[in-house]
């Protein structure tokens, strides 16, 4: 039996590895979309500039509305 810091400790851990693939991710797809890698120069105070390729694979439009 792991002594409870141990056992607390591997929570944490396999916990947290659920998410490193995501983080690790240079493109996503979701249904007809795909977005390639992003990137984004340093930020001046509170702006900054975000770059990605799109593509929409579908037969309708689709639009950004947020980021």
């Amino acid at each position: 039996m792991m002594p409870v810091l141990g056992r607390r400790s591997f929570l944490i851990l396999a916990t947290s590895s659920l998410f490193t693939p995501a983080a690790l991710a240079h493109s996503y797809k979701v249904g007809q979309i795909a977005i390639g890698h992003v990137w984004g120069l340093p930020s001046e105070l509170t702006e900054t500039q975000v770059f990605m390729p799109m593509s929409n694979r579908g037969q309708e439009a689709d639009e950004l509305i947020a980021a």
